[in-house]
């Protein structure tokens, strides 16, 4: 049996799953030919493998899977190497430990000598020998000296915890390796049939558990534009190495199997109607993919939600490993032109939030999926993203304002039905304030809601009257006002709206 060699050269990512392509020429001799390919995932499923050639007259009679277990050396020339590791680790460890007391003691006597001073400077004040200027520059020494201990023992301790955590990850791969155990290899047996002799074409595909991807971006911030790199966040510990592979990123969902739901009796009985109707007051997202005509989804696509299938191609070649560590891989990226503004939604955040509004100016929707915010050269925090759909908007947001202040404040008066009426009447009223600390105005955008009735037995009343400045409310019941906020100088809005209910109305 010849052992051949099959490089990896593409792999299909699932979402809980991978697609291995093995692919290679061999050297075939007429009639049966017996192949073995080593390395192979000694994870895989064996009812996936399957061999194939695009030559004429090559026929794969049979492939199966061999997996075999080796002990490994007692004592390996690789823990020799960890233990030497620890040991400097650990030397260095107590260097630091010294130095760090050596600290310590030092504090002690800059403390001993700054009581002392004080007692002295008391003492020469009832004296009437006073010298501030000289008690002044002694304790500007000794805090100057305290400063200076007190930065290089930060320095210290994040030196500590990185020789803690390599010492923590040597120490696990030692316990390993001092442990005589076995190790499994897998190798693929081919039975290949040829007419004739000659050098062909084969590849052996398979599937292997223990890898998955999920979508994330990174956002910048460039004035009045927004940069977005669309990336995959790879995982894999399949027991082999893929190397210069050409990747591609699968949303689709395997079948796993499922079973039917059991069947039970469905009575309808007739009740008489409820005599009260209950309503609650409820948040409601509102659902949108975006694009022209701003089509409502009940569900989007994307790898966690069992949407379209779709097949995203990684360009260039990748190098990942199988060490479960995650591994990022750029997929696509545009720069689309983004109207930046100033937002205070104050029942969410009392503070004004710097958002930006762009579109998918990529060809193919964006997944959800998180954002890494970069602004003004560094990192703004991060944020989620939805399906967004090409051509469609979406918003993010870059941070707080830290030159404005908010604050929100909400009244609510209720008042029971009269002898001869049937409603009863709830006044809402809510106040934002802004207050800007800085030098410059600023444009800011307010939203606040109103509740938007679905009964009959209750009903939502704008008072447009006594709400200031003027505005008016949307089909979704948001109101929207736009202010400037002058340097050191303040803002507030006023919203004013009624709510009646009758009094077979339950609130929940």
């Amino acid at each position: 049996m010849d052992t051949i060699a099959l490089p990896v050269a593409e792999v299909i990512v699932l979402e809980d799953r991978a697609q291995v392509l093995r692919r290679g020429r061999v050297t075939l001799v007429a009639g049966a030919n017996r192949l073995a390919v080593a390395g192979l995932a000694p994870l895989l499923a064996d009812k996936t493998l399957v061999g194939a050639s695009p030559a004429p007259g090559i026929r794969i009679a049979d492939v199966r899977v061999r997996r075999a277990r080796l002990a490994r050396d007692a004592r390996p020339a690789e823990l020799a190497a960890i233990e030497a590791t620890l040991l400097r680790l650990q030397a260095e460890a107590e260097r630091l430990g010294h130095e760090e007391r050596s600290l310590d003691s030092i504090d002690g006597q800059l403390g001993t000598l700054r009581r002392q001073l004080l007692t002295e400077a008391v003492a020469d004040t009832g004296w009437g020998r006073a010298a501030p200027a000289f008690w002044l520059e002694r304790l500007r020494e000794i805090e100057v000296r305290e400063d200076g201990g007190a930065a290089i023992r930060t320095r210290l301790a994040l030196r500590r915890r990185t020789l803690a955590r390599e010492a923590q990850d040597l120490e696990q791969r030692r316990l390993i390796l001092a442990n005589p155990g076995t190790d499994t290899t897998c190798s693929a047996e081919l039975l290949v049939e040829a007419t004739s002799a000659g050098e062909v074409e084969l590849t052996l595909a398979y599937v292997v558990p223990n890898a998955c991807w999920r979508p994330c971006y990174v956002a910048r911030l460039l004035k009045d534009q927004v940069r977005i790199d669309a990336e995959a966040c790879v995982w894999q510990r399949t027991g082999e190495d893929w190397r210069g592979v050409r990747l591609r990123l699968s949303t689709e969902r395997l079948d796993l199997g499922s079973d039917p739901p059991t069947l039970a009796a469905d009575r309808l009985r007739l009740q008489p109607k409820a005599a009260q109707v209950v309503v609650e007051e409820r948040d409601r997202a509102r659902e949108d993919t975006g694009g022209a005509a701003g089509a409502p989804a009940a569900e989007l696509p994307g790898v966690d939600d069992g949407g379209e299938a779709r097949l995203l191609q990684a360009p260039g070649a990748h190098d990942l490993a199988g060490d479960g560590l995650p591994h990022r891989v750029p997929l696509f990226g545009f720069t689309a032109a983004a109207k930046v503004r100033l937002v205070v939604r104050a029942e969410l955040a009392e503070a004004a939030i710097l958002a930006s509004v762009q579109a998918n100016a990529a060809p193919q929707p964006l997944l959800a999926g998180p954002v890494e915010l970069i602004r003004d050269g560094g990192a703004a925090g991060r944020s989620t993203l939805l399906f967004t759909a090409p051509g469609a908007e979406f918003e993010l947001g870059w941070g707080a304002e830290p030159e404005l202040r908010v604050n929100r404040d909400a009244w609510q008066k209720d008042e029971e039905a009269g002898m001869l009426g049937s409603w009863r009447t709830s006044d809402r009223h809510v106040r934002v304030g802004l207050a800007n600390l800085g030098a410059a105005a600023h444009a800011v955008e307010i939203e606040e809601r109103i509740p938007v009735s679905e009964v009959a037995q209750v009903k939502i009343e704008f008072d447009a009257e006594r709400t200031t400045p003027k505005a008016k409310p949307d089909a979704d019941g948001i109101v929207r006002w736009s202010l400037i906020v002058s340097a050191r100088g303040q803002a507030h809005i006023d919203l004013q709206w009624k709510m009646s209910s009758k009094d077979s109305v339950k609130t929940g």
